[in-house]
């Protein structure tokens, strides 16, 4: 919430070619990002049984990486920046680039905490650098600075992140260096980056070709939709997706538990996503105004139109974490590059139409490829697929009566009023949830309805008594 907020502050003071170009630089730090954060800390996470010299060695590798790839960034930025016709593009990355390392110091203590479910000081970590950052953002936006505001949230959040990180967490590195330990964990992390490269390309491909072909200021407009989508999603499944790989790993070994932890998963999360992204699809005329301010209208189409991949995308964002957990590196790896394969050749195939077609196509892709990913899970996670997806389909059902009363609504002389959000929005939205609540548990199914009432009734027996 604290992202989104910042976020929707400095919407209103950056204009949209500026966020446009630190699009443009993210997409390079952030596939560096991905070979320094979530390679080999991911096997740290996966493994039953971790040595400190494991530990260690994975972090002296991290930042060793994140050293070298910082100087290949900071040597070829000028070149990408003439490349894309961006000329401001070179010496935004070369400082921004200063981030790997900064992440690399933080990705094993993290991924250390997150082995011992810690993530309340993960929590802190987050919460600390997006303040940190925000009150550095803000003053420099409000200054004129532009995306140097961004870029230096960027490095501020990062270094703060980090130094709480360490505050918080009881584990060092030793001075030690292990070969026959790095070569333990490298098939794995090989898979497991390359999976997170294709996931990363997957993610931001489309921007990359929206700047080449339509410029910054559009896609400024694309970046503020599909990052709004994306703090959106960080909400919905920021605690579960977390826990889910840790979750999994720990029941590996019993694939019965397994697959009732990723159904139990699927349906709490289908069952907020659907409703969310489709109550603020619908209402984006009126929603995405109020939230990024009212110079961003291009914005909206696009982000009804990535809507429904967002929802979709949170639902299946377990797919990945329950393969690795069994061991499925190489078959989790070829799901990606099939579905990123396939999203570019559409990708390819819109482009000519206009950005609108581009995000559309994002949308396509993850709906038509998603029975690959259901015949993937049976087969490897024995999931039932139309057990498994009824999950969704529930709660698609059930959202389908407020989804016809919200646009029935837009039809009416109440969503032309002068306060639309506060007015018209937000009305509308409480009352298509209340439509929705009531079916959605109808439609759950005993075992669902089950596991809900044991989840509330653990909440409640655990809340502190009154005296």
């Amino acid at each position: 919430m604290t992202s989104f907020l910042v976020f929707a502050i400095l919407t209103r003071l950056i204009a949209v070619e500026d966020f446009g170009l630190l699009s443009l630089a993210t997409i390079f730090t952030g596939v560096l990002l991905v070979f320094v954060d979530s390679s080999i800390s991911r096997v740290l996470v996966q493994r039953k049984t971790v040595t400190l010299v494991d530990s260690s060695t994975a972090f002296w590798t991290s930042v060793g990486l994140s050293v070298l790839l910082y100087a290949l960034l900071a040597a070829t930025a000028p070149l990408l920046g003439a490349l894309l016709g961006e000329p401001r593009l070179g010496l935004v990355l070369q400082i921004m680039g200063l981030s790997l390392p900064i992440a690399a110091v933080s990705s094993v203590p993290a991924a250390m905490l997150e082995r011992e479910l810690k993530f309340k000081a993960l929590s802190v970590r987050q919460l600390s650098g997006t303040l940190a950052g925000a009150a550095v953002a803000v003053p420099l936006a409000l200054a004129g600075a532009g995306v140097w505001a961004l870029v230096v949230q960027t490095l501020v959040s990062v270094a703060v992140a980090a130094v709480v990180l360490w505050l918080r967490g009881t584990w060092r590195p030793a001075f030690r260096f292990s070969r026959e330990s790095l070569r333990s964990m490298v098939g794995f992390g090989a898979g497991s980056l390359g999976i997170d490269l294709m996931t990363y390309a997957q993610a931001n491909i489309d921007k990359l070709l929206v700047g080449a072909l339509f410029g910054p200021t559009t896609l400024g407009y694309y970046y503020v939709a599909q990052r709004a989508l994306i703090l959106l999603s960080e909400l919905i499944t920021s605690v579960i997706g977390r826990i889910s790989l840790t979750t999994f790993s720990r029941v590996q070994d019993d694939l019965p538990r397994l697959r009732r932890a990723m159904m139990r998963m699927t349906f709490v999360t289908a069952g907020i996503a659907i409703m969310v992204f489709g109550t603020i699809a619908l209402l984006a005329e009126q929603i995405l105004p109020f939230l990024v301010g009212g110079d961003w209208g291009p914005s909206t189409p696009i982000f009804q139109l990535l809507a429904p991949s967002a929802a979709l995308l949170a639902v299946t964002s377990f797919d990945g974490p329950a393969l690795l957990a069994l061991g499925a590196v190489r078959q989790s790896f070829l799901l990606s590059l099939s579905q990123n394969i396939f999203g570019i050749l559409l990708l390819l195939a819109a482009a000519p139409f206009g950005v609108l077609a581009v995000a559309l196509s994002r949308s396509v892709r993850v709906l038509l490829f998603w029975p690959v990913r259901l015949i993937v899970l049976r087969r490897y996670v024995e999931m039932p697929a139309l057990k498994y997806s009824g999950q969704v389909l529930r709660s698609l059902a059930a959202f389908l009566p407020s989804a016809a009363f919200i646009v029935g609504m837009q039809f009416t002389p109440w969503a032309e009023v002068s306060q639309p959000f506060w007015a018209f929005a937000v009305p509308v939205a409480l009352v298509s949830a209340v439509l929705y609540l009531p079916l959605a548990w109808l439609f759950a199914g005993d075992e669902n309805r089950a596991a809900v009432g044991s989840v509330l009734g653990d909440f409640v027996r655990r809340r502190p008594k009154s005296t």
